[in-house]
């Protein structure tokens, strides 16, 4: 959504941790646009997807070019169309194309150029100042039906992101909580100097379309004058020269007030720092001891600044990443043993050890142990006294942006998408998930978000995925495991605003079948939002990306009964 050019958050995230550029040799002699008519390919049904292609020819020659639009849904139905121009020296030329819409699904596109019948290379954004060089452009569009909570705040929603500019599609996908980064070294750049940049364009929007607002305040890049190194460094030991001085704490403290003060009233709750376990323990490559005991002082100072601005702002903190959560937890242990009194809510990242979807190397939301991980937080929160409440403040995994929109690895994705979403909820305690990310944020070339590019983006299936786990797992509780076969996984949750149930469904392995009997009040919706079985007899695929069967309450034990007997078929080609 670029509202305001100068919102820059996604932009200085991207530079601050991710750092792939893929330059082409030279320029492309053409230079394509692709304008999607929704809000960042996101449509209602029947609503307009206008989508404007706007062709420039950068040369000092008159040119003859062929656009050719391929479009594949995710039920395999093409829709084509090809344009034949003259353009000239420096000139461009716009087509447009109305999309189907009707039906809820997903739309993947290829839009390539021909000049003399051959393909032509084109530059594509792939996010912030970065971009590729293929012989096609790629786009797509997603068709949702409008979220329970669209246009309304929803304290109790479970579905949140990290980052994303376009906050209709944001919303339109079924998020309510919304994390922005602010870091200190920007905010502060010298002591009492506040420059609050881009957070009021943000919380505008967050206020206009009903968001929850974690904000989160790292501390890194810090501002040079409140390192150790320029208070003259710490015992002679240069890994605490770019640490936070004990003397910079009382600043620390005031510009955590003096953020909560700006934004008081928009705000649910303030994270202090961001993954502290590997900013002040494997970073530096100080001792546990010393790296938990460094962030602790940035809690508490930070807990006191919360409070002195609004005491009903919730003081969020230990979002250690997957390399804490996946060694037992050793950095929250010694903070909670030193300052629970300072950390109202957990928010730990409970990563997978292999973060990236790749051809035959991934590893699943259940394979990475996420349910494990999650119980072992709630469990050390519960001896330390604490609520057993955390919520997942940061998780998600890279696809490369190659990787075509309907290819079975981008839809096997798609699917760890959704998987750790229902896992996440599957677990009592954990109330909310922030999903890493919405867009951008490139690793090497493996990218975060639901959604490619960066301006104008547009959605990849596991938007779809996300839109529709939200819409089906809106104010469920976990009700626990169906066990059926080995093959198959199966969650139960519990509509807290209607009388169903709904099962989580997917495949660990091979496509099935699954055939069964069925209550008439049974329907069965897969992740693009599609009705794929309903009534007395259900045929219904399964693969990677869950599906969704919701029956009356008082039909469900017999639904279930009816799941465990079912037969599953193997499915072969596209079946």
């Amino acid at each position: 959504m670029r509202h305001w050019p100068a919102f820059p958050f996604t932009a200085l995230l991207t530079m601050l941790f991710c750092t792939h550029i893929e330059c082409a040799a030279h320029e492309p002699h053409w230079r394509l646009h692709v304008k999607p008519g929704a809000y960042s390919g996101v449509a209602l049904p029947g609503e307009k997807a206008e989508y404007v292609f706007q062709l420039e020819n950068t040369t000092q020659d008159d040119r003859q070019a062929e656009i050719r639009l391929r479009c594949t849904s995710d039920v395999g139905q093409k829709w084509d169309r090809d344009w034949k121009f003259e353009i000239a020296a420096g000139k461009e030329h716009i087509v447009k194309a109305v999309l189907p819409s009707e039906e809820t699904g997903y739309w993947a596109m290829q839009i390539q150029v021909f000049e003399d019948g051959k393909a032509v290379p084109l530059k594509q954004e792939v996010s912030s100042n970065e971009h590729t060089v293929r012989d096609y452009f790629e786009s797509g569009l997603m068709v949702v039906p409008k979220p329970p909570s669209y246009g309304k705040c929803d304290s109790e929603n479970y579905f949140g992101l990290i980052f994303m500019e376009d906050f209709e599609a944001t919303e339109r996908i079924g998020v309510k909580n919304m994390m922005p980064y602010s870091d200190w070294g920007t905010f502060e750049p010298s002591p009492g100097e506040y420059r609050y940049n881009w957070l009021d364009g943000f919380f505008e929007q967050a206020q206009k379309h009903n968001m929850e607002v974690l904000l989160k305040l790292n501390h890194w890049p810090m501002p040079h004058w409140a390192m150790w190194k320029a208070h003259g460094g710490y015992q002679g030991r240069k890994e605490y020269d770019t640490l936070p001085a004990d003397a910079a704490m009382e600043h620390w403290r005031d510009y955590v007030k003096a953020m909560v003060e700006r934004y008081k009233g928009k705000i649910v709750a303030v994270e202090i720092n961001n993954e502290p376990d590997l900013s002040f323990w494997m970073g530096p490559q100080i001792s546990v001891e010393e790296g938990a005991e460094v962030y602790l002082k940035m809690l508490k100072h930070g807990y006191e600044g919360v409070k002195a601005a609004d005491p009903n702002v919730l003081v969020a903190g230990c979002g250690v990443g997957g390399w804490d959560s996946g060694t037992g937890y050793r950095f929250t242990k010694l903070v909670l043993q030193s300052g629970h009194e300072y950390l109202e809510v957990f928010t730990g990242h409970p990563y997978a050890d292999l973060k990236y979807y790749e051809r035959g190397r991934f590893t699943t939301p259940e394979k990475s142990g996420l349910v494990r991980k999650c119980n072992e937080a709630l469990d050390l929160l519960e001896k330390h006294g604490k609520r057993r409440e955390m919520w997942i403040g940061e998780l998600g995994w890279g696809l490369h942006y190659n990787e075509p929109l309907l290819s079975q690895l981008s839809l096997g994705y798609a699917g760890g998408i959704g998987q750790m979403l229902v896992l996440g909820r599957s677990v009592p305690g954990v109330k909310k998930i922030f999903k890493h990310t919405g867009v951008t944020c490139n690793e090497g070339g493996h990218v975060y978000g639901l959604f490619r590019a960066y301006s104008p983006m547009y959605p990849t299936p596991a938007a779809c995925a996300y839109a529709t786990c939200a819409r089906e797992l809106h104010h469920v509780e976990p009700a626990g495991r169906l066990e059926m076969s080995a093959a198959v996984r199966a969650y139960r949750f519990q509509k807290r605003d209607e009388d169903r149930v709904v099962l989580a469904l997917w495949s660990t392995n091979e496509k099935l079948r699954l055939v069964s009997a069925a209550p008439t009040s049974t329907a069965a919706v897969n992740s693009f939002g599609r009705l794929v079985g309903e009534g007395k007899q259900l045929s219904v695929p399964l693969n990677a990306m869950p599906t969704y069967i919701s029956v009356s309450s008082t039909d469900a034990r017999s639904l279930e009964q009816h799941l465990q007997a079912a037969s599953l078929e193997k499915m072969h080609g596209s079946q």
